[in-house]
């Protein structure tokens, strides 16, 4: 199949997954860790009971590429002539609802995409590198789960020690995710790259994800538990590394009992001015956690008795949580089996509810609101747990 070209700057490409890639584009491939199957455990709402669902989980694969450009903020290569893009593929059935859009990625089916076509640079086209990508590698949740979760296989790659790192450089400009990075690849050398370009390498050493999550959905459609699979030897791989490199000298906020995640960020935005009365009244108090470095964050969730907040990537903090903790997660009902937090959550101990609400339209990221008599309801449960 060929591409057409709208524009120079845009083209429409075959889209397929790894395992249908040619052998030209192969300069190895190897089998890390085979099929298994993992647990997910479905949102829980206060009085209610756990609901567990047997999910199977990808095999961690290792490619080494050739012949392609990739392009740092994807879980994708290019091939040279931009006809093709090979992804990798987060899930089973063959339904026409996944979407992998991304800054590259306009739209896509499950056979076509159509992409930003940026420059090439070939200023590395001699060297061989190690490619640790993701969709929304500038998302906490993601760079954690499905990115850096990658270096505890990079022992799998010959020489590794010795091969530059390739990440996006939005890394880099977070200070946080630059912090996490350089305690996971402390002994490589790291090379950031602006996403706006496609690079050419003599070599791509690629490791699929350990942990995958459908990155979104047609609005409409059922958010199923088996869209989310994380490995629990995973979680327990992230925690201990971070929590060994936890700085408490980098604290400087005192100790709070109860935190209301509150959110400066207008994607998905809620009536907050409405909730921050209600948790003030109930001694819940109101932290960004925007303005936290990572040592910060860990603190808060390895020292308070409840933590309440609209779902969202501060969540992800659950994995460096204590076990004598309570929480409850405003989740819309547009999300359905939405798992990912409910299962970090198991696998810890962390004792976490849901609230799920009701969604005034359709859309998975359109704004909301929360009903405050419903939402005091619903603290004034979780306080008796």
């Amino acid at each position: 199949m060929f591409s057409y070209f709208f524009t120079p700057k845009k083209a429409v490409v075959d889209f397929l997954p790894f395992s249908e890639i040619d052998k030209i584009y192969i300069a190895e491939h190897h089998t890390i860790e085979s099929n298994s199957k993992t647990k997910s455990y479905l949102p829980r709402e206060l009085n209610t009971q756990q609901i567990e669902r047997e999910t199977k989980l990808f095999p961690i694969e290792l490619f080494a590429f050739t012949n392609v450009y990739l392009t740092p903020d994807s879980s994708f290569v290019i091939t040279k002539n931009s006809e093709k893009i090979f992804y990798e593929k987060f899930h089973e059935d063959e339904k026409e609802i996944y979407k992998y859009n991304n800054s590259k990625i306009i739209f896509n089916t499950n056979r076509l995409a159509k992409i930003r076509n940026y420059k090439k640079q070939n200023f590395y086209k001699d060297e061989t590198v190690i490619f640790l990508g993701g969709i929304f590698t500038s998302n906490y949740y993601h760079f954690l789960l499905e990115v850096i979760s990658k270096t505890e296989f990079l022992c799998n790659i010959p020489n590794h020690k010795n091969l530059k790192i390739v990440l996006d450089e939005s890394i880099k400009n977070n200070s946080n995710l630059k912090t996490i990075a350089e305690i996971f690849l402390k002994e490589y050398d790291i090379l950031y790259l602006d996403n706006a370009s496609y690079y050419e390498f003599k070599k791509i050493w690629y490791i699929t994800a350990p942990c995958t999550t459908v990155p979104n959905i047609e609005d409409g459609e059922k958010y199923e538990a088996d869209y989310i699979k994380i490995r629990e030897s995973t979680v327990k791989y992230l925690r201990e590394t971070i929590l060994k490199n936890y700085d408490p000298n980098k604290v400087n906020i005192t100790k709070e009992d109860k935190v209301y995640i509150a959110r400066k960020s207008k994607f998905r935005k809620l009536n907050e001015e409405d909730l921050l009365p209600i948790v003030e009244k109930y001694g819940f108090s109101p932290i960004y956690f925007e303005d936290l470095n990572i040592h910060e964050q860990i603190y808060i969730f390895q020292h308070a008795k409840y933590i309440i907040g609209a779902s969202g990537a501060a969540f992800t903090n659950i994995i460096f949580s204590h076990k004598d903790i309570k929480g409850l997660i405003l989740l819309g009902s547009v999300w359905g089996d939405f798992s990912a937090f409910s299962t970090l959550a198991h696998f810890v101990g962390f004792d976490l509810f849901q609230y799920r609400f009701k969604n005034q339209v359709p859309h998975f990221h359109a704004d909301y609101k929360i009903n405050p008599i419903s939402f005091e309801e619903q603290l004034k449960l979780l306080l008796l747990q």
